[in-house]
Formats: structure tokens, sequence, C-alpha cells
């Protein structure tokens, strides 16, 4: 089983950290970046719930996958 766990990339420097922010995700990290920043900013001023947010990211996961 994969475990992943998220942090924030200005927190954490460990070697197996890779940064999947919208905005400077490098090239291995950008599939499992958000791509709506509507989504991402709505999460971070509280217009849209966590619920919501996880829904949408799972979503675009699954799809990334296929």
């Amino acid at each position: 089983m994969l475990r992943v766990y998220t942090g924030q990339i200005g927190k954490y420097h460990g070697a197996d950290a890779l940064d999947i922010t919208i905005k400077s995700a490098p090239p291995e990290g950008r599939p499992f970046a958000p791509d709506r920043w509507d989504m991402v900013l709505g999460a971070k001023r509280g217009r849209v719930s966590q619920d919501a947010y996880r829904a949408y990211y799972l979503d675009l996961m699954r799809e990334s996958y296929r």
C-alpha cells in the first residue's frame, strides 16, 4: 500500500518532498497539481468546503490516472 502525506512545502524540506502546487510545481509534480484556481482559492478563502475540494481533487486524480 502506498501512503501519501501532505504538508506545506515551505515548512517541510525532506528528500521525499514534492511540490504539487498549481503555481510552482516542477514537471514531476504537475500531474498532481490542481488545475482550477477557483477551487484552490475557494478552499483557501473558505468558500469551498474541504469535502467539496477533496471530491474535486479525487475526481481530478482519477481522470489523470486514466
